[in-house]
Parts: structure tokens; sequence; C-alpha cells
């Protein structure tokens, strides 16, 4: 029983490692053997307020270690943020000062904690409990309590610069951390347990090129990321999903068959007007559009309405474009919560204008429930 035990942990906890070399073309300091949970960190410096893509793709490496019960945690270079960035690149990065890098450490532990909790939700959502929960760090909170004699008597003694100054990006500092990490164990007479390097690939534009800080084209983690899904090119769709979803890939590779059936069947037209009416009616905003795309989309469904208007108390122009049929009936509505106005919560007393039309002031969305829409094109 106890062989058999050990052999489906083993699988279990290895599968992650499959999981992410199908994912994300991982690369390692070698062969992993994950037979038991284990831990696994990642960095992020706080040099901005605010995370980016490119760290969106190393925290979903990080949940597909959580999701499989090995304990993840994020450490913020408090620290070592503090000193600035080496050349080597394009540009190099300014110094902060202490209150700005706290400000940014507080803002980025605020995202990070905030992203794992909405993790957890969706896990548990979907039948996936997670058991550890994320342990976020900052390195300041030890590097400020030691010495600059006790740092070159304790790590400089042990660290060796060869791999470093040969690596490529961060795989020298990566091998240099395993070796240092060797030779603590081996000093302190501790069990000489395996640590392993995982680098994952980059986020780069169409072209090639890194996102990044430095680079000064970061995507943040804010409304611009939504952005920067939907202007992405159709042949990325499928490595986008890999990459930033927790869909098993069997699941990304039927999005993926029906997304290419519908192109198949009705052309890529009506595939990109398929994708365009999902966004206005279930994503969070959809400014972003096009007129001409949105128009297109909705040209012959029941679900677009047509209106000329001054200004219009809110009850009769819900009741004019014919989503609900008396004043009554809306009063009912707002006051259970069910009426939005570009998914934005409506208020009986709201007054509907030319300015709260969107995309060139042509478009309102009108939400009753969760499954009853109709978008509102402005007559000029």
């Amino acid at each position: 029983m106890r062989i058999s035990v050990l052999k489906f942990q083993t699988r279990f906890h290895s599968q992650v490692i499959k999981n992410l070399e199908s994912r994300f073309q991982i690369t390692c300091t070698r062969e992993i053997n994950l037979s038991r949970p284990t831990t696994i960190y990642t960095g992020f410096d706080p040099t901005a307020k605010s995370l980016h893509v490119g760290n969106l793709l190393t925290i979903m490496a990080l949940l597909q270690f959580q999701t499989t019960g090995h304990q993840v945690i994020a450490l913020i270079g408090g620290a070592t943020g503090s000193i600035g960035d080496p050349s080597g690149k394009k540009t190099e990065r300014a110094a902060l000062d202490k209150e700005a890098v706290k400000a940014n450490t507080e803002s980025i532990i605020s995202q990070l904690e905030l992203l794992f909790s909405n993790a957890k939700h969706y896990c548990h959502d979907r039948g996936m409990d997670i058991e550890k929960p994320v342990r976020i760090l900052n390195n300041l909170d030890w590097f400020q309590q030691m010495s600059m004699l006790e740092f070159i008597g304790d790590v400089g003694r042990k660290a060796r610069v060869t791999q470093m100054l040969g690596g490529s990006d961060q795989w020298g500092n990566i091998t240099t951390g395993l070796d240092l990490i060797r030779r603590y164990n081996l000093e302190n007479e501790q069990d000489n347990e395996p640590a392993y390097g995982i680098t994952i690939p980059l986020v780069t534009t169409p072209t090639g090129e890194k996102f990044g800080k430095s680079e000064g084209n970061a995507i943040w983690l804010d409304k611009s990321l939504l952005s920067f899904f939907r202007k992405s090119p159709d042949a990325n769709i499928q490595q986008l999903l890999e990459y930033f979803t927790l869909l098993p890939i069997e699941e990304i590779n039927v999005i993926m068959e029906k997304h290419l059936v519908t192109e198949l069947v009705h052309g890529k037209h009506e595939a990109r007007k398929a994708i365009v009416m999902s966004t206005v009616l279930y994503e969070s905003s959809f400014e972003e559009l096009k007129y001409d795309d949105i128009h297109l989309a909705f040209s012959n469904s029941s679900r677009l309405a047509a209106i000329k208007l001054q200004e219009m108390p809110i009850a009769d122009f819900i009741i004019q474009v014919g989503s609900l049929p008396s004043k009554s009936a809306v009063r009912k509505m707002i006051a259970s919560g069910g009426l939005y106005i570009n998914k934005q919560k409506a208020t009986m007393d709201q007054i509907i204008t030319r300015k709260d039309f969107i995309i060139d002031n042509r478009f309102l969305l009108v939400s009753v429930g969760k499954s009853k829409y109709k978008l509102v094109e402005y007559i000029i």
C-alpha cells in the first residue's frame, strides 16, 4: 500500500513539470524528479508600482505548482530593487529611493494577494482546492539586518561569479544560486537535497522584442492588459490560452477547434463578428473596439436597437429600446441591482444623454439580469 501511495505522489507532483513543458517549453538546469511536495519561488523587482504581463506569466507557472500541492513563494526584491539594475539592456534602470521602493513593494504585494486570492476562488469553483496558500516575502526583511562584512564573509565566500559572467539573461544568476545552495548544504552538513532552476519563455512583441519596464513597453496588469489580449493576432490565441489560463491543454484544444470550426463553416469574417459580439456582451469593457467592427457584428441582431435623443429619464429610455415593458418593471429591476448601463449599475434618478454612449458616442449597452442584453446605437 505504501509503495502505491508513493508512486501516486510521484506521478501527481511530477505531472506539473510535464504540464509546464507542454505549455511553456520550460528549460531546467537538470531533469527534475518531484517525488513529494516541494517549495518553488520566483522574484519580483519593486521597480514600478505595478506588475506587468511578463510577471503574470511567472505567476501562472507558480499557480501550476500550487494547484498540484507544492508550496509557492512570491519574493519581492525590496533590497535588490534598491540597488538599481545592471546594464546590458537598451536602457539602464534608475535606482529608486527608499520611499519609492516601499510604495512599489506595498502595491505589488496587494496585487499578488489579489491575484492569488482570485486564483483560489477560481480553482475552488472548478473543483481544484488549493491546500497551501502563497507566501509573500520581501528580501529586505533579512538583508537590512546583515552588515556588509557579514554578507561578504557568509555569502561572498561561497558565491562564484563565473556562471553569471557567462550566462544568458537570468540563466547565469540561477546556476550561481544553485551552486551557492549546494555549498551551504555541504558546509552545514545538511541534507544535500538538490535545488533546481526553471526558466520560462519571455513574453515578446510580434517582432520578438521583450516586453518590460526597461524597454519602455511594459503591459501593466491594469486595463491595458485587456487591450493587449484583444489586439493579439489570431495566430497567438492558442499560445495565450496556454500561457495565461489554468485550463487543461485538452480543453484549450477543444476551444481552438471550435474557433477553427466557426471559421471553417462561416469564414473568417463571421468568426471575427462572433469574437466582437462576445467581447461587447461578456467582457468587462469593450471601449477598445472600433465602431465599424461593432456595427457590423450586430447589424442583423435582435440585440441591436437604434435611438436619437438629447436626454431621457432612464425608465423611458429602457422602455423605448425594448429592454423592459414598464416603469414599474424598471424600478423593480433597479431595486434588485439587476439593471446595468455600460456594465455599471443603474439608478432610478439617472438621465441618459449622448455622453453615456461610448465608442465615438455611438453605442450604449443595456444589461437586464445576467442574460438579457440590448446594444443601443445612437443615430446621427
